[in-house]
């Protein structure tokens, strides 16, 4: 548990700071079939690229490493390699920004049924943000697989929605030496699919971080993570809604596979023990039977948030109340003790006294 806090301790400041940097190239990138080299753009429904941004219609655009759909809509055949068919397509590291509503979708009755159908493929490291959205139909809805080395997939600001006949999300780092890496910090990711919401697989360990953001599963095996090592699924702030949670060691070795919430909130049937709570978590059985292991209630009083009611929120109330530091519209609600819509001394008196055991608050 001590090796597994210090790794997250180490993921958490390298990550702190989003986006996280992808070295630029100047490779091409495949959209809807159509090869992109650096600086062109696709005009929804073109079928060549060019060097002129369209006007009055969505577009893709591929610069130095990153491709940006600004309302791109397809819907087609994509990038045909064997049975496989990528509707965006990349063999390097790729950065996907959001600009408005994008949708990519999988013309599946235009080629055999034994062919399977991808959103978006790429090889080592993925990273999608923006302020926009993007729609996936298809078997696959991100599809990345590595044979070389680490796969790393990061998710920030945007919403992704994913209509998949297979798996939502499928991350594979099948070399010897390599993990996979996810990191959900923002935005909101729906999954709506046939099997998988989320397969995460690699040869040593496998490793999901959801710091921030809502992510709503909606399939029997919500997630699934499994490798020869340690799977680790770490909720720190995030919100994942989910069915089933399933880490599955290949090696039959589950003494370093966790799921574990220190912050946010994970929802999916009883996890018995395979999951780690935080101090300030707690489980709560919901209507429809599953737990939601989530944040406790902030007690009235606790003016600071930490869960205590104590001195220190005495002090942060008679500051208010004395004009030298106003509560924030978080802390106000939290240090009206007696409930009379406004903070005053008689709340810190009551703090006081709930400190020294005289009086109880609630």
């Amino acid at each position: 548990m001590k090796r597994f806090a210090a790794l997250f301790l180490t993921v958490a400041l390298l990550t702190a700071i989003f986006p996280f940097v992808i070295s630029a190239t100047e490779n091409s990138v495949v959209v809807g079939g159509i090869e992109l080299k650096n600086g062109e753009y696709l005009a929804n429904g073109a079928d060549e690229p060019t060097d002129v941004c369209p006007a009055d219609v969505g577009f893709a655009h591929y610069e130095n490493g990153i491709l940006t759909l600004n309302n791109f809509s397809y819907e087609g055949t994509g990038f045909v390699d064997s049975d496989e068919h990528s509707l965006i397509y990349s063999d390097n590291e790729l950065e996907l920004n959001l600009v408005g509503e994008n949708r990519l979708v999988a013309d599946i009755d235009a080629a055999p049924s034994y062919h399977y159908w991808i959103g978006v493929k790429c090889a080592s490291t993925l990273k999608m943000g923006g302020y926009g959205s993007l729609y996936i139909y298809g078997d696959y809805g991100i599809f990345m697989s590595n044979k070389e080395g680490d796969v790393t997939f990061a998710f920030g600001e945007a919403t992704l929605n994913i209509e998949a006949r297979e798996t939502g999300i499928r991350l594979s780092a099948s070399n010897t030496k390599s993990n996979t890496f996810a990191y959900f910090f923002s935005g909101e990711i729906n999954i709506d699919s046939g099997t998988d919401g989320i397969d995460a697989n690699a040869y040593i360990n496998v490793y999901l971080y959801a710091s921030g953001g809502v992510i709503n599963i909606d399939t029997d095996d919500s997630v699934h993570i499994y490798s020869l090592g340690e799977q680790y699924l770490y909720v720190n702030g995030g919100k994942i809604i989910a069915n089933n949670v399933i880490l599955a060691s290949i090696t039959g070795n589950f003494e370093d596979s966790r799921i574990i919430v220190e912050s946010g909130e994970l929802i999916c049937w009883w996890l018995g023990d395979t999951i780690t709570l935080g101090d300030r978590i707690e489980a709560v059985e919901l209507d429809n039977g599953k737990i939601s292991y989530r944040e406790k209630p902030i007690p009235l009083g606790d003016v600071n948030a930490d869960y205590a009611v104590d001195q220190f929120d005495y002090i942060l109330v008679k500051r208010h109340y004395f004009e030298t530091r106003y509560l924030s519209d978080n802390e106000r609600p939290r240090a009206d003790v007696n409930k009379d819509n406004k903070v005053d001394q008689y709340d810190y008196i009551l703090i006081a006294r709930h400190y020294f055991g005289t009086f109880v608050i609630g």
